[in-house]
């Protein structure tokens, strides 16, 4: 179990303006698509629009059972900013959850500096439609080919996101914490840090369960003992757990499952359904030398 503190990774002013274009060019797109779709399965929904550090992707969305998460490639004067290493995260991640690498191109034009206060207006997309290249091939992407309307499970990735959002949220929410990082990489922890109602600073073990146990605490104790960085904080574990909000629900063998098995981690969870969430609030694991 690897125990690595969350770094703020920095990044050039071009390069976060050029990630904001992107979300927005997109997310114009995805507006006019949904103004024809008839249910939330159907719609084009953002599953991450914060950029964090450590991370394989600068965003993520999803449509229908497909999920893309997608890197910004900036391009000044015919050079790529596009890092060989954060491309190569992007393709690994993506083989090993079942999504869809997207790069998004962007070209800047004129002096970068020159465009500080100038909007969006230096930059300019590559291809027309979505702007969406495949990561390992190359080939463009359109959403609508990749996607379709078979049940897909929820991979690892998408599930521990899941369990950082639901976390995150409740934190953000308690006027007297403060969010300070977070992250959903697989190999990191802890997953989020915050300040508490005296300020001091404190790190968080975020798990999705398929069955929520809270005595599964007592196995990350250890976090702090393997990194004396973290050991100065005090920490949490938050586990989540989730069942399908469908009116009936099915195991893996077509079985139907009553409702008060809701929970008990026998029913599948699929991509794009309504979710009921089962969190109990964080859980003192370790308290500051």
């Amino acid at each position: 179990m690897g125990s690595t503190q969350i770094g703020i990774e920095e990044f050039p002013e071009i390069v976060m303006k050029a990630i904001n274009f992107a979300g927005s060019y997109l997310h114009n797109i995805f507006s006019k698509f949904n103004a024809d779709k008839k249910t939330h399965f159907e719609r084009y929904n953002w599953i991450k629009t914060e950029l964090t550090s450590p991370s394989f992707e600068d965003f993520t969305f999803s449509y229908k059972n497909a999920i893309f998460p997608v890197v910004v490639d900036v391009v000044i004067d015919g050079k790529s900013l596009l890092r060989p290493e954060l491309k190569d995260r992007l393709c690994y991640q993506s083989t090993e959850n079942d999504l869809i690498p997207c790069v998004f191109e962007v070209v800047v034009e004129g002096t970068p500096h020159k465009h500080e206060n100038d909007g969006f207006s230096c930059f300019k997309v590559t291809s027309p439609g979505f702007n969406l290249k495949h990561a390992a091939t190359g080939k463009y992407i359109n959403p609508e080919e990749y996607a379709d309307d078979s049940d897909t499970l929820m991979s690892e990735w998408e599930l521990r996101n899941l369990a950082v959002s639901i976390v995150k949220r409740d934190i953000e929410a308690r006027k007297e914490f403060k969010l300070v990082a977070f992250c959903d990489v697989l190999n990191v922890d802890p997953q989020i840090w915050f300040d508490d109602e005296s300020g001091k600073m404190c790190w968080v073990i975020v798990r999705f369960q398929s069955v929520l146990d809270e005595s599964k605490a007592s196995d990350f104790t250890n976090v702090a003992n393997d990194n004396k960085s973290v050991a100065k904080f005090d920490g949490y574990f938050a586990p989540v757990s989730a069942a399908m909000g469908d009116a009936v629900l099915y195991d893996l063998d077509g079985k139907i499952i009553p409702p008060s098995r809701r929970f008990d981690g026998t029913a599948p969870l699929y991509r794009g359904h309504e979710l009921y969430i089962n969190y109990k609030g964080l859980i003192k694991i370790h308290s500051a030398e």
